[in-house]
């Protein structure tokens, strides 16, 4: 796979230090093979990329003993170039999702490779499943029954409760340079990714294919931060693979020549927001057929962009005591449009065992921490008290936080964690054997956090 582009202007933005999303629709048990196969065969390619002599460039040296280009070598990496910081996969929402980061070039080339290979796996394995099925009928044909199963559209084929549209429906490069406060206000202004309950998406009427237009502009188009071209990077080279079956990209942020906001084209190209838990009623065969109508492709669609700040998901997870009525109150009370937290957008879905979870993006962590969110947990927890007319001792007040939520839990990474990871480089002083050591260890380790993902469902 050839990731190489003209895009990028200069050496300086290829090898600005960049982090990258990708989320799979698939992470139930049944996915597990897959999935860690994924994960492994991934960090081989990182390891091809990091501390290896032919992708780092020697400075020019009249001295050529086998030595000496060695500590050359040692000097021009003091940290790693290329990371999976982390992977995550939830069984109920059926979903995982693989964090990248390092620099920009390499990005783009790791990410571009795991979400080809994740379609394409997840291609094949529907195939399996769907012949599986297909016998099971054959063996019942006395039955009789008419099922519709004939579409090969990805939002039939996969039951979520999380929102989807796609095998990989959505990939965020973002920057691991904080923002000044000043651009975080304003960014918050604009609602990058503003998450709604309500959108609605007819098929018929929705634009499912970019217009030439488009095209024209795309075709000269080149983004302004590294971020954004790494994004567009990986959207072409996702367009290029025709192994098994398409995939249409919409583009959003810095990626997209209008800056396109994320909730703007989920809103107005896809089903996001009527699909897994949002969904409001089941699907028809007429349902169906509308949306094979609006000509999505084989793996779906993918949304792929670059917000303008590093974006952290939190959730928080009730227990079965909890009604949709009060999940969607907690929802409002962390939610920033709703006069909650600076820079949060928040969703209420329904989660397994008769609880639900806000799905939260934190657009500015800076300024809407994790922290603020458990304190906004804690205050709707006494809220909902006073509301119920109890008085309660401090102790009782903890048993009915524990009662009423099961926990508050980050999704992914965080800036500082990327960083510290692509860190482990060492510094000059230290051999490269040692730092290849470190980066194996920590590399084990995401490994057995992901496999125990698949134990919890």
């Amino acid at each position: 796979m050839n990731t190489t582009s003209k895009l990028w202007p200069c050496t300086k933005t290829k090898t600005t230090l960049v982090a990258c999303n990708i989320y799979i629709s698939a992470g139930r048990w049944k996915h597990e093979s897959l999935l860690m196969n994924l994960l492994t065969t991934s960090q081989a390619r990182c390891r091809k990329l990091r501390f290896h002599p032919n992708t780092l460039p020697l400075t020019k040296t009249t001295t050529t003993t086998k030595e000496q280009q060695q500590q050359q070598l040692n000097k021009n990496q003091s940290h790693n170039d290329i990371a999976i910081i982390h992977a995550f996969a939830d069984g109920p929402y059926n979903r995982s999702s693989f964090h990248v980061a390092g620099r920009a070039d390499y990005v783009a080339t790791i990410a571009s490779h795991i979400a080809i290979d994740a379609m394409d796996a997840l291609s094949s394995f529907q195939d399996r499943e769907k012949q599986k099925d297909d016998d099971v009928k054959r063996g019942n044909e006395k039955k009789g029954s008419d099922d519709s199963g004939g579409n090969k559209s990805p939002s039939s084929s996969l039951s979520s409760k999380h929102p989807f549209v796609g095998l990989v429906d959505h990939i965020s490069v973002m920057p691991l340079d904080p923002l000044p406060s000043s651009l975080l206000y304003t960014m918050e202004s604009q609602s990058f990714n503003e998450m709604e309950e309500t959108d609605k998406y007819h098929p018929q009427t929705s634009s499912s294919t970019t217009t030439n237009k488009e095209k024209d502009i795309s075709s000269a188009f080149v983004p302004c931060d590294a971020h954004g071209i790494a994004a567009l990077i990986i959207g072409q080279t996702i367009s290029n693979n025709k192994k098994r079956g398409n995939t249409q990209i919409y583009y959003y942020g810095s990626a997209h020549p209008n800056n396109i906001p994320l909730a703007t084209v989920r809103r107005e190209r896809t089903s996001f927001f009527q699909s897994g838990g949002l969904e409001k009623k089941v699907q028809t065969k007429e349902d169906n057929d509308n949306n094979n109508k609006a000509n999505i492709p084989d793996y779906g669609i993918c949304t792929i962009g670059s917000p303008p700040n590093f974006v952290e998901n939190v959730n928080i997870r009730t227990t079965s005591k909890c009604t949709k009525q009060m999940a969607q109150s907690l929802t409002k009370k962390v939610r920033s449009r709703d006069g909650g937290i600076v820079g949060v957008e928040a969703l209420t879905l329904p989660y397994s065992n008769d609880r639900f979870e806000v799905a939260c993006n934190l657009l500015s962590p800076q300024l809407g921490p994790k922290s603020m969110i458990e304190e906004e947990v804690a205050a709707w927890i006494k809220d909902y008290e006073q509301q119920q007319e109890q008085v309660v001792s401090a102790e009782k007040h903890q048993n009915n936080h524990e009662r009423m939520i099961e926990g508050v839990y980050r999704v992914g990474t965080t800036a500082e964690q990327c960083l510290d990871v692509l860190a482990m480089g060492g510094s000059v002083d230290e051999s490269i054997e040692k730092r290849r050591v470190r980066m194996d260890e920590y590399e084990e380790e995401v490994v057995r956090r992901f496999g125990n993902n698949f134990r919890i469902e």
